[in-house]
């Protein structure tokens, strides 16, 4: 049954006022302003550690509390989310997101990392779920394809200005980062108190035919599958360059303004692709873009470990970084369309997890070998890790004829 806008719908959302999701537009300042000022945090914590002679493990130990912590709960809290409504779930994580900075402040920083990764994964899966209530994933721009890219888009920029304000004000004082932090969290909670205050409308933006929708949402959830184990990959790789980059870039004489401004620049490449992949469908439901973006940044970490100078580790970076890029964009299109509305919040939450596990694994497993190999080893191992998991997603495909048929039936 086909299911249309009623006229006060239109009028409100011609006005600018409530979208398809009971939300209005500056619903999508909140993954700006959590990513902001939870990388002020971590990037002031990191640095903090790593001038205060602080050691790769301790670095990787911290990065894997953060992102137990976001793991676990997105897991749970993409769960609650469907059951007790998206913006009270939102406005638990903001709360306990304020003492995230306190506890940064007062230098507990296991504490702080787990507090953090916490109160991300509550507000995260619960936002996806909110923005993409009723919106048709079909075709390269979609309506759900738009509502991902604009939350891609936002948190991104929240987490490219986290990283370039955060260099810039760690300069002052450890403790300024911080502050802003715990500011800008006040200000997202009054942004999340004036949204959702609307009854909920759900809505079709274009008609499909039932058939094309459940063949499209059962191929979109057999690619999650396997956009799940690249995941893991991807986020091993990205781990490293979080949590343990600040120690190569202080023994290499960069100094905390050019981090962050590296830090950024691999931000505004993930955000780039996250535009490309929007624009065009030619990645949907294909394994070999997949696979070449992940060896193409395993390239990017093996030359990381002989780069010379900062240009060569600004292009080791910037290949490093679009591996992120493909794999959450894709990951979190397939985990939406391949689900429904009432179990989004698990589906986004799982997506999520998947992310962390790889963080938490990277973060340790490249603390170790740091600790013991140099600052440069890590990487060799995330690029090992990088080409074994892509070799496990051809295998996944090979070994299962029907998803096969699929792949080759979808992208005739």
């Amino acid at each position: 049954m086909l299911l249309f806008r009623g006229p006060e719908i239109c009028a409100a959302q011609r006005r600018g006022g409530v979208s398809a999701t009971g939300a209005n537009r500056s619903a999508w300042l909140i993954p700006w302003l959590v990513d902001f000022s939870a990388f002020l945090v971590i990037f002031a914590v990191g640095r903090d550690v790593a001038e205060s002679g602080g050691d790769m493990v301790t670095l990787g130990v911290l990065g894997a509390l953060f992102s137990a912590g976001l793991g676990a709960a997105s897991l749970v809290g993409g769960r609650l989310s469907d059951r007790f409504g998206r913006r009270r779930m939102i406005m638990a994580g903001l709360t306990l997101h304020l003492l995230f900075s306190v506890t940064a402040a007062a230098r507990l920083y296991p504490l702080a990392y787990v507090v953090g990764g916490v109160s991300a994964g509550m507000v995260y899966p619960a936002f996806i779920a909110w923005m993409t209530r009723g919106r048709q994933a079909s075709g390269a721009r979609s309506a759900m394809s738009h509502t991902l890219i604009l939350f891609c888009v936002s948190w991104n920029l929240g987490l490219l200005s986290g990283q370039l304000f955060g260099g810039w004000l760690f300069a002052f004082d450890r403790l300024v980062p911080i502050a802003g932090s715990f500011i800008l969290t006040i200000i997202c909670m009054g942004v999340v108190s004036l949204n959702g205050l609307h009854p909920t409308a759900k809505v079709v933006e274009r008609v499909v035919t039932v058939d094309d929708d459940l063949r499209h949402r059962a191929l979109a959830a057999s690619f999650a599958r396997l956009s799940r184990v690249a995941n893991l990959g991807g986020a091993f790789s990205m781990s490293m360059i979080i949590y343990l980059f600040p120690k190569l870039a202080v023994e290499t004489g960069i100094p905390s303004d050019v981090h962050g401004m590296l830090l950024a620049g691999m931000r505004m490449v993930i955000v780039a692709l996250y535009l490309l992949m929007h624009l065009t469908s030619i990645w949907h439901f294909r394994l070999v873009t997949a696979v070449t973006s992940q060896c193409l940044a395993a390239a990017g970490l093996l030359l990381l470990v002989v780069a010379p100078n900062l240009l060569t580790i600004t292009v080791a970076l910037a290949a490093i970084a679009q591996v992120q890029g493909y794999n959450y964009f894709a990951g979190l299109y397939y985990s939406t369309a391949g689900s429904t509305d009432e179990q989004r919040g698990a589906s986004s939450g799982l997506h999520e997890a998947t992310l962390s596990a790889g963080f938490v694994a990277g973060s340790l497993a490249g603390g170790l070998v740091g600790h013991f190999a140099g600052v440069r080893a890590p990487y060799i191992l995330a690029a090992a890790v990088m080409l074994a998991l892509a070799a496990v997603q051809v295998v996944m495909v090979v070994r299962r004829p029907r998803e096969g048929a699929m792949v080759s039936l979808e992208t005739q």
